[in-house]
């Protein structure tokens, strides 16, 4: 039997730079956790969050974080939320437990009421990894030109994702591609491709350099450009 999990809101005093909810209207949103072999991951923590992003001032950038919706996978993974609509927010964003000792942690985030339909999200799938399977990739940019610039990192390989983004940005998209730290499956040959500028010669070239991930923990990795 599918389980269905309530959380009920707090009527808070209208204030137009606080995040509200419609107390009439309900929105579903359903999704998979899955390993990184595609086996579902039962009785796992599963939380929603309704992200609404503030001012920055001397002491950083201050938003509001409200859980609006929490509980667990069911026997095949699976889970589903019901809450009421909220308004006057920036994004949504579902995550995984991060204090798991057995797994990774995600998050499918940056997402709105225009990506519901008829009320309802159907997430993408969710897939995380054993820690023990996996090693942490620092990459260290070494310059060796002041007319060069990398402007793009890929990794290409089996990558624990942390971050599923649904609707990009330009902020967005600048993390999605300059990401020098990523969580690797060990055992491997990972090839790094970059997208390196001359801006003395207006030249763009993109190149690949193989990483052999083996069982260490941490592995730093040197690009030259």
């Amino acid at each position: 039997m599918r389980k269905i999990y309530l959380l009920f809101v707090l009527i808070f005093i209208s204030c137009e730079n606080e995040i509200q909810y419609l107390g009439t209207e309900k929105v579903v949103i359903k999704g998979k956790l899955n390993t990184e072999n595609n086996v579902p991951i039962p009785n796992h923590k599963i939380a929603v969050n309704i992200i609404k992003n503030g001012d920055s001032g001397l002491f950083g950038s201050n938003y509001e974080n409200n859980l609006i919706a929490f509980g667990n996978t069911d026997s095949n993974g699976n889970y589903t939320f019901v809450f009421s609509k909220p308004t006057n927010f920036d994004y949504i964003e579902i995550t995984t437990n991060e204090n798991d000792m057995t797994y990774n942690s995600q998050k499918i985030t940056q997402f709105n009421m225009d990506n519901f339909l008829n009320f309802q999200f159907d997430a993408p799938t969710m897939k995380i990894f054993e820690k023990q399977n996996l090693t942490k990739l620092n990459i260290i940019l070494n310059q060796q030109s002041a007319n060069t610039e990398i402007s793009k990192i890929e990794y290409i390989g089996i990558v624990a994702k942390e971050n599923i983004i649904i609707n990009t940005t330009p902020e967005t998209e600048y993390y999605e591609n300059f990401q020098l730290n990523k969580l690797v499956k060990k055992n491997q040959t990972l090839i790094v491709r970059y997208t390196k500028i001359n801006y003395s010669t207006n030249v763009t070239t993109v190149t690949d350099e193989n990483i052999i991930i083996n069982d260490s923990d941490s592995i730093n990795y040197t690009i030259n450009y």
